[in-house]
């Protein structure tokens, strides 16, 4: 049951998540019955009406959950006590947690009790444009001083009313394999199909342990269990400069949702360079290296893949789209007809928020996507392209030279990766074409079937387009 959201997009959000929720009327008088509910979430007033914390307890049944949420202003501690106080006798336990951005779109959630895994927390947030990094700096040290509650707006403060420690919870799973009490702290995910809560595994210390994320429906469990199967497969590669997160669990819990745990390095304030250099290059050359099979590119896997993707977003597709994606997969059967070359495990985000330093070695992260016997040169492409789309804004013209320009520094970097993968010149326009290729019917096999378009989504569906229409009309002389 839910009690207090007059809001439509809350009650709507809530709903997306939660199954079978009933909302009660605004004066809360509605639904409380004793012993009633394994789960009541309720939005606290200011002033609390007198009796409202008892009145939700009392509700429970033998262990359910109960979720607080309240604006600043309510005291935390407050909130606590008087918990802790309803619940004596009994095994519960009480979180707090400060709530980011806002109350209709919750994308961070950090411990406020603990001004250590508060501080912490922010390494879930890894933003790339100037402002948002500036903003992260203030709320870092607001937090360093006990003071989170001021960039988290609103409070959830969490009670389970009787820990059943026979179930194989997160929290219990976690505390076994690193052998210490945890805390946790959660990301609501990227707004999409594939949207999933990535939570961060803390000690009391604020270092953080690993990272879980967890899967609730078919297409997340689907890429969760790719990103586990290529965890283990490329544990065994010798990377370098650079690292990947080792696989600790991957499993469904008791109530059937799917569990990645994986290890991390990550600090509050970590992050990666948004321009390659040469320690990108030396990993996507290690990684090709290691994990290359030359095979001809037309009867391989990933081209019968996209092709089999293109055909099921028809559907999905605007009509001048989806006309233009065919004429570049007729072009590339004729480019690259009877072509061998050196395929390779790709990771197909590979993106400045999805790598950070530390201790001087690239962590490459979010493999959710990756593939074996992948096109070459796909990651290199990426991390330019969306970068470029996202961060700087570009059109395709601009994106076109930062690719193809002898003077640019992405320039280099294409020409260094082509010739460390062994890739010829003239296959790279294909090799392009084929990328945009994947990714946007990727974008419409995610996004389409469920009409769900995420932020910046149209921008970077109508620049993939652009630059598609570039690779047709543009000659090989234009590449250099």
């Amino acid at each position: 049951m839910a009690a207090g959201f007059q809001d439509a997009s809350v009650r709507e959000g809530f709903k997306r998540y939660v199954q079978n929720l009933e909302f009660s009327d605004a004066d809360y008088t509605t639904g409380w019955k004793h012993d009633a509910f394994d789960l009541v979430l309720c939005h606290i007033p200011m002033p609390p009406r007198s009796g409202l914390l008892e009145d939700v307890f009392l509700s429970l049944r033998k262990r359910g959950t109960c979720v607080f949420i309240a604006p600043a202003r309510i005291s935390s501690e407050y909130l606590e006590k008087r918990l802790l106080a309803q619940a004596a006798g009994n095994t519960s336990t009480v979180k707090t947690y400060g709530l980011a951005p806002s109350l209709d779109e919750i994308r961070l959630m950090a411990p406020l009790m603990n001004n250590a895994c508060a501080t912490a927390s922010l390494a879930l947030y890894q933003p790339s444009l100037k402002t948002a990094k500036a903003r992260k700096l203030v709320a870092y040290t607001l937090s360093r001083l006990g003071l989170a509650g001021i960039w988290t707006p609103y409070r959830i403060v969490v009670m389970d009313n009787g820990r059943d420690e026979s179930k194989q919870g997160l929290r219990r799973l976690a505390e076994e394999h690193f052998g210490r009490a945890v805390e946790f702290a959660l990301f609501t995910g990227t707004p999409g199909y594939l949207r999933k809560v990535t939570v961060q595994i803390m000690d009391t210390s604020g270092n953080i342990l690993g990272y879980c994320k967890i899967g609730n429906s078919l297409q997340t469990k689907d890429v969760l269990q790719n990103e586990a199967a290529m965890l283990k497969l490329l544990s065994g590669l010798s990377l370098g400069r650079s690292m990947i997160p080792s696989l600790l669990f991957a499993g469904e819990s008791h109530a059937g949702d799917f569990f990645l745990i994986q290890s991390a390095r990550k600090g509050p304030l970590s992050s990666a360079p948004l321009t390659p250099g040469d320690i990108h290059v030396d990993f996507l050359t290690r990684l090709a290296e290691q994990t290359g099979r030359e095979m001809e590119f037309l009867q391989s896997s990933c081209y019968r893949e996209v092709a089999k993707r293109f055909t099921s977003v028809r559907a999905y597709a605007d009509t001048d789209h989806y006309r233009r994606l065919g004429h570049v997969l007729t072009w590339l059967e004729k480019a690259l007809s009877g072509k061998k070359m050196m395929l390779c495990v790709a990771h197909r985000d590979f993106t400045p928020w999805n790598t950070y330093i530390s201790g001087g070695r690239l962590n490459v992260f979010d493999w959710e996507f990756s593939r074996r016997d992948w096109a070459p040169m796909t990651d290199a492409f990426h991390f330019i392209i969306q970068k470029g789309i996202l961060v700087d804004r570009c059109l395709p013209d601009a994106l076109w030279e930062r690719l193809f320009s002898a003077s640019s520094r992405e320039g280099r970097f294409i020409r260094q990766c082509a010739a460390a993968t062994v890739v010829e010149k003239s296959d790279i326009p294909a090799l392009f074409a084929f990328y945009l290729c994947d990714i946007v019917t990727m974008y419409l096999s995610h996004n389409g079937q469920e009409r769900c378009v995420p932020p910046d989504g149209k921008i970077l569906r109508e620049t993939w387009m652009g630059l598609l229409g570039m690779v047709l009309s543009r000659s090989m002389a234009d590449v250099s």
